[in-house]
């Protein structure tokens, strides 16, 4: 019990210098309901990686799972919010080395892959989330020459959550844009033809599904996003629900669009003969990067079996993309 209050006291203190008094005590009034649920909470608060690397991050809030209004989603109630915690840590430290886990949580982050274009650099970056935690607790970044294009966080969540078996699937949570006019995101659009950040982040997601041996990618409903406004719906609603519908999401629960592992692009007869060319070449792109993330986060994944999983994976796509690009060019001529 003293471990919890010690970290209640964090909490406060931890939102008292960020957002002001009154914050911190609608912040800790949040938190304190860890008390009822006591068991789990001392569970998760001695798991390693939450004890050495998440309450040794300078924030003070181990509990920002019930300190927020929301976590993950706003379906979420207060029991799922913890049992998600509890999912997410106790899978990141049984199921990762101990250098992934110093990469991740206490250095610049995992490279997941990169290109040099001209004198820029790009690279995506998977890497523990630190600002807003309560929206997910691992990060897959696109950045470019240190500037974040696209962050896309995500948590492991128990499959019963989404109406699936007992499995643990990743559960996309937030996906983020830098603003489309921006210079960064400009030049990236002339580097990379008709791609998007977004793009890149949720190829590099598919490759950390493959290298664990998941079948399924989750993405949340743009409305139980816990950042929604319905002034901004249509926006949401394209940069989520519509996001995964584009690469074979159906809608799984109130609260989650299930995509296929590998990535599934939309069919190339969607696209106009004349664009056939450019949507294969953005395809390469994805799968680029989606083996290449497969191949190096499979590195640090310690179970053998998922290990081989994730690997054989990675090889039957490395393969698929070149097939399906010579089916193209035949159709295009």
């Amino acid at each position: 019990m003293l471990l919890l209050w010690k970290h209640l006291v964090g909490v406060f203190v931890a939102a008292r210098h960020a957002d002001g008094w009154l914050d911190a005590c609608v912040r800790f009034i949040g938190a304190a309901r860890a008390v009822f649920t006591y068991r789990k909470h001392r569970e998760l608060l001695a798991l390693e990686i939450v004890d050495k690397y998440v309450s040794d991050d300078g924030q003070g809030d181990a509990l920002f799972h019930i300190s927020h209004r929301h976590y993950l989603s706003t379906e979420l109630s207060f029991r799922e919010r913890i049992d998600c915690a509890l999912t997410h840590y106790r899978y990141e430290g049984q199921s990762y080395t101990a250098a992934y886990k110093e990469a991740v949580y206490h250095h610049q982050g995992l490279t997941l892959w990169s290109r040099r274009v001209d004198s820029r650099r790009y690279a995506l970056v998977l890497r523990a989330t630190t600002d807003l935690r309560h929206e997910g607790g691992i990060s897959v970044v696109l950045l470019a020459d240190g500037h974040c294009l696209n962050e896309m966080s995500f948590a492991w969540v128990p499959g019963e959550l989404l109406g699936l078996d007992r499995d643990v699937v990743p559960f996309i949570t937030r996906n983020q844009s830098a603003h489309h006019d921006t210079a960064p995101v400009v030049q990236f659009r002339q580097d990379f033809p008709q791609n998007s950040p977004s793009y890149f982040c949720l190829a590099a997601m598919h490759g950390i599904a493959e290298a664990n041996g998941k079948p399924h990618l989750a993405g949340i409903r743009h409305d139980c996003q816990i950042a929604f406004d319905e002034r901004y719906a249509s926006s949401f609603r394209s940069s989520y629900c519509d996001f995964w519908k584009s690469f074979g999401g159906v809608e799984q629960c109130r609260q989650a669009y299930l995509m296929p592992v590998p990535l599934v692009p939309p069919p190339l007869s969607s696209v106009k003969a004349k664009h056939r060319g450019r949507a294969i070449e953005r395809r390469r792109h994805w799968s680029e990067i989606s083996s290449g993330a497969a191949a190096i986060a499979a590195l640090y994944v310690r179970d053998r079996k998922n290990r081989n999983a994730g690997a054989g994976a990675h090889v039957l796509h490395h393969l698929m993309p070149h097939l399906s690009t010579l089916m193209s060019l035949a159709m295009v001529f």
